[in-house]
Formats: C-alpha cells, sequence, structure tokens
C-alpha cells in the first residue's frame, strides 16, 4: 500500500485517514483475517476497537479503525522519541 503525505500535520491525518479508509473497507469486506493480522502487527487489539465504538457509537467502524491505526501508530512515534531523548 503506498501511501502519500503532504507537509503540515493537520493535512497529512486528513490524507493518510482517506488513503486507509478504503483499504479497511476493502479488507474488512473481502479479507478479514489480514485484517486481524494487520491489526495484530500494529497492536491494535479487538478489545481497544469494541472500547472506542463503545465510546463514540456514532462512527461506524470502517471509519473508527484508520483513526485508531494512526492514533496507535502516532503514540508508537512519541514514545520512542520520548525514550530515545531520556537515552541521552
Amino acid at each position: 500500500m503506498k501511501i502519500e503525505l503532504t507537509e503540515g500535520l493537520e493535512w497529512n491525518y486528513d490524507a493518510l485517514f482517506c488513503q486507509l479508509l478504503p483499504v479497511i473497507d476493502r479488507l474488512m469486506q473481502n479479507d478479514y483475517p489480514r485484517l486481524l493480522s494487520l491489526l495484530y502487527q500494529i497492536d491494535l487489539s479487538p478489545a481497544a476497537i469494541n472500547i472506542a465504538k463503545t465510546e463514540q457509537p456514532d462512527i461506524s467502524e470502517n471509519e473508527l479503525i484508520p483513526s485508531l491505526i494512526i492514533y496507535r501508530e502516532f503514540k508508537k512515534v512519541v514514545f520512542r522519541m520520548y525514550y530515545s531523548s531520556i537515552k541521552k
């Protein structure tokens, strides 16, 4: 999957979300086991998705999963930056 990002954080989120949404839709409809495998690799558990669904019931699962993926990956970057600065 090729992802293209623009400059500026707010635009990157929107662009990334828009690029992830059709991929997640396609996986949910055609290859759910592969989606589960992807979520496992990202470290996004079904329990976390279920919690998010109950907290945000007005958002469809197809839209919720890309936002959770972006959030999880952002947390990983922040943690790496934080812990790499502590080691120095």
